[in-house]
């Protein structure tokens, strides 16, 4: 019985150790074979074989977690790169050489009938910084002092040519029978007026000083609303001498109807720049430049003493030519003068507001001059009612009628005279 039992155990200890690898994991060894067996090695169940040990063609399956995630990357970065270069690819291949030309020369742009205008600059265009601007511009500008026994006043101006030239503004020196020039060093020098012209608000006066240095006149026209502009002068008084103000440019041909202190009417048009620069008295005759340092404008007005940022100047374009032609001796004729202003219309007639029996119009009080057409056809005691199809109620609504009209112009002209109503061709003056 015992023999037996020792047979039966030793035949399968020996089954078991033939066991070949691929039938090992096939199948599952029992932990024990009875409880008599004798305990098998550990690492025989868990199959931790010695490379040695194994098969050739048995594959060490330790390997592929570290071997696939590797595969997957490097095949994951290929395809990005391949993607992102086909992309690249792509748009350059539909870029057209007009397209590139607008990319760098972009002057307009077209939208729903708009035409936007945009300036592009780079380093070589010109443009100066603030303090460049002042640096450069401000030993060319100065303060001018006038005074006529009565009355003192205080402006600014600016070189404009050789000799000792000066420009500003007629207002400025307009009356005055002292007039000094004051530079930047704080020289004072006795002027002369070389000419002057109201209507355009210019003159040109001249000091024994050949050492100051004339400023580049820019183009007005070439400006656009929004650029900025700089002016230099003297506004309120000498202690503020130099001061440099900034603002836009935000009109570029503004009409701007001047009227006469004593009755109210309309004196003359004139075509200024506005901006918002702060100009104040003291800063007429004064330069504005550019962003270039270019003199634009000449300061002419600011728009009443209630209102901030509204100041006119007189464009470069046309106030060029009339200070050259001043300088020369050159007579300044009606063409030039029409790039700055122009005189009003007028009838050349005193009257007064009336009103009788229901009947509205400007009574007839006597005429400015006997040469004038109107003093030929009408009569004193006329009462005009009607100034071509607009009808006339009182002065102010004359006045704005005959604004219409520039001089020369010839206008119907209705009046009740004796209770009859009577229609005259006029010819108006200025």
């Amino acid at each position: 019985m015992d023999e037996k039992k020792d047979n039966k155990e030793f035949n399968l200890s020996e089954e078991i150790s033939s066991y070949s690898v691929e039938e090992a994991e096939n199948c599952r060894v029992p932990e024990r074979i009875d409880n008599k067996l004798e305990k098998i090695d550990d690492s025989a169940y868990a199959f931790n074989w010695q490379p040695q040990d194994a098969p050739e063609n048995v594959t060490d399956k330790r390997r592929a977690p570290i071997i696939y995630p590797l595969i997957m990357a490097i095949s994951f970065v290929t395809v990005f790169f391949i993607l992102t270069f086909s992309m690249f690819s792509m748009k350059d291949s539909e870029k057209t050489p007009s397209e590139s030309t607008l990319e760098s020369e972009p002057p307009a742009v077209t939208e729903s009938g708009k035409t936007i205008y945009i300036k592009e600059y780079d380093a070589s265009s010109g443009i100066l910084t603030p303090h460049e601007i002042y640096s450069l511009s401000s030993p060319s500008v100065v303060s001018i002092k006038t005074s006529n026994g009565t009355y003192e006043g205080i402006g600014s101006g600016f070189v404009f040519s050789e000799g000792g030239y000066i420009a500003t503004a007629e207002h400025v020196i307009h009356g005055m029978t002292d007039i000094t020039v004051i530079t930047n060093e704080g020289e004072k020098h006795s002027a002369t007026v070389v000419a002057a012209d109201e209507l355009c608000d210019l003159a040109l006066i001249k000091i024994d000083f050949a050492g100051l240095i004339p400023l580049e006149f820019g183009s007005s026209g070439e400006l656009l609303v929004g650029d900025r502009l700089y002016a230099i002068g003297t506004p309120a008084a000498l202690d503020f001498a130099g001061s440099m103000t900034g603002g836009d440019l935000s009109y570029v041909d503004r009409k701007v109807s001047i009227y006469n202190d004593s009755d109210g009417s309309l004196k003359k048009r004139m075509n200024l720049l506005q901006t918002s620069a702060a100009l104040n008295p003291g800063n007429s005759g004064g330069p504005v430049f550019d962003s270039y340092g270019k003199v634009v404008g000449i300061v002419t007005m600011k728009l009443g003493d209630s209102f901030d940022g509204i100041s006119f100047a007189i464009p470069s374009d046309g106030a060029y030519k009339i200070l050259l032609d001043m300088k020369n001796g050159v007579p300044i004729d009606d063409a030039s003068r029409a790039a700055v202003a122009t005189y009003a219309a007028k009838m050349g007639i005193r009257g007064e507001s009336y009103l009788s029996d229901g009947q509205l119009g400007v009574k007839i009080l006597g005429f400015s001059s006997d040469e004038c057409d109107a003093a030929r056809k009408l009569k004193i005691g006329d009462v005009i009612v009607s100034i071509g199809t607009d009808a006339v109620s009182g002065v102010s609504s004359l006045a704005e009628a005959v604004s219409n009209y520039s001089p020369g112009d010839e206008v119907s002209v209705s009046v009740m005279r004796s209770n009859q109503l009577l229609t005259f061709s006029i010819i108006l003056t200025r």
